[in-house]
């Protein structure tokens, strides 16, 4: 069994264990190998990614949630605790980004390999923004994940399918970052409207071993158009109505 091979084999296992961060350490090395990787081996790296990357997210919003029942002699523990683990999370989506960029594109990438590689940079960047408070590096954290979405974007539109799940994926992060992350509901609904319109008219055009998976991003996507599509008609109607209040006090009579 080739080095490769053996890599791929033992990320398996420990995903099967649910041994997460051993099946980033594997499938790290296999990322640095001079091979391009295929989109099993791509969907296996993703997998080891995300699960380390949510498994800190979500002791984060843990220790958040109990913040309100700490006694008050007990809340630089807290705090001492939370900033270790943000740390851990930082220094490991940093390893991850540097890694891709290091190693994953070559020059000879297939358009497959160069959506991927700016989707992750992009979703990445934008774990860092969540972790930064308003200061400058959380400007440049921004203004790295925009640049990598609309280059995923580009290479994206550029040849693959309209129905594509990994083109679908990268709308619908690229539609929350904007939506969730930077408090701007309009511009993530076009994203997301666009993509879903020219994905559902395709849909049936997929190989079957991609149907699933594409009509599960165009159903969050829809879902994410319906709310968003509310946000803002609601918003709307409180500035009409903010309008008028103000529009009628100034034509009230003054004392």
């Amino acid at each position: 069994m080739s080095e490769r091979k053996q890599l791929i084999f033992m990320a398996k296992l420990s995903g099967q264990a649910e041994r997460f961060d051993d099946m980033l350490v594997y499938m790290k090395d296999v990322v640095k190998q001079p091979q391009e990787m295929n989109m099993y081996e791509m969907d296996l790296f993703t997998m080891a990614c995300k699960s380390v990357i949510e498994a800190r997210r979500v002791a984060i919003r843990s220790v958040n949630s109990m913040e309100s029942e700490v006694e008050p002699h007990a809340q630089q523990q807290v705090d001492e605790y939370k900033a270790a683990i943000r740390m851990e999370l930082a220094e490991e989506i940093t390893d991850i980004l540097h890694i891709l960029d290091k190693y994953y594109l070559s020059e000879n990438a297939t358009l497959g390999s160069k959506v991927f590689y700016y989707k992750m940079k992009g979703d990445y960047n934008r774990y860092l923004v969540e972790l930064q408070v308003e200061n400058e590096p959380h400007r440049r954290y921004i203004a790295a994940t925009i640049r990598a979405y609309v280059r995923a974007s580009k290479y994206a539109s550029s040849g693959l399918p309209e129905a594509h799940p990994q083109r679908l994926s990268l709308a619908l992060n690229y539609s929350v970052f904007y939506s969730d992350y930077l408090n701007q509901p309009d511009r993530g609904l076009l994203i997301a409207k666009t993509e879903y319109k020219s994905g559902i008219d395709k849909l049936d055009d997929l190989p079957e071993d991609s149907y699933k998976d594409a009509a599960s991003h165009l159903r969050l996507l829809q879902d994410n158009i319906r709310m968003w599509e509310k946000i803002i008609a609601e918003a709307e109607v409180e500035a009409s109505e903010s309008y008028v209040d103000a529009s009628s006090d100034l034509r009230s009579p003054q004392n």
